[in-house]
């Protein structure tokens, strides 16, 4: 049966595509103040702060800005900055693409929350392995 009221048809329009939205894992509820759907990713806060690496001359920041997480990266020995691109996150892992430009070096990384100070670190690419990140103390 053709509905002719087009308010209603819109209504239940607009119902059905909330369903079928909510039905496909797309949103968790219905927010105002954050648009219609409001998101269920949430960043662990746990990754946040500065970690310095197993083996290694390496440094790197994770931070989290207005939700736009982002990872920073220095090697002291080679006095460099990492390029890393790439970041995917959720509650449990954070990763990236790591590049070293002098060399051209390039990993993909998984970082996994062992316990408050400590991430363990699994990379492939040139590269592969596991190693760990310990979170750097207040000097």
């Amino acid at each position: 049966m053709l509905l002719k009221n087009n308010t209603l048809n819109k209504l239940i329009t607009y119902s059905m595509m909330i369903i079928g939205f909510w039905a496909l894992g797309g949103c968790t509820s219905i927010s105002p103040d954050k648009g219609i759907f409001a998101s269920k990713k949430v960043f662990n806060k746990e990754f946040l702060g500065k970690w310095i690496v197993e083996n290694s001359s390496a440094e790197f920041t994770i931070k989290n800005e207005n939700g736009k997480v982002t990872i920073l990266g220095w090697d002291f020995e080679d006095q460099e900055e990492f390029n890393i691109s790439e970041i995917t996150w959720d509650s449990s892992s954070i990763g990236g693409t790591f590049v070293m430009p002098s060399t051209h070096h390039r990993i993909r990384v998984k970082l996994i929350i062992l316990d408050v100070n400590t991430l363990r670190c699994q990379f492939s690419g040139d590269a592969s392995g596991e190693t760990t990140w310990y979170r750097k103390k207040n000097e």
